[in-house]
């Protein structure tokens, strides 16, 4: 596993009704997505190509995105940043 410098990229589980495919997207906090793909055919492949050692936290998102299945901003354990600078574990 590779130590983790700077901010963790987010990632968006994504799923298009018309094509019946799933996809993610990546982007940086504040920043537009720079990665997107969405020819997955399960929920399941996406997942392993996005998180294979299955290390990032999972959450659904807010009602005002429907195209957003499930977006992850963390990964288990790794410091995260507090309002005060400080750096904890999780």
């Amino acid at each position: 596993m590779l130590a983790q410098y700077g901010p963790v990229p987010e990632i968006s589980i994504t799923f298009d009704p018309a094509t019946r495919c799933y996809g993610f997207s990546t982007r940086l906090p504040g920043m537009r997505p720079h990665w997107m793909i969405d020819t997955f055919t399960s929920l399941e492949d996406v997942m392993r190509w996005v998180d294979p050692w299955r290390e990032r936290v999972w959450e659904e998102p807010g009602d005002a995105d429907e195209s957003r299945i499930l977006v992850s901003r963390r990964r288990e354990g790794y410091p995260i940043r507090t309002s005060s600078g400080n750096s904890g574990r999780v």
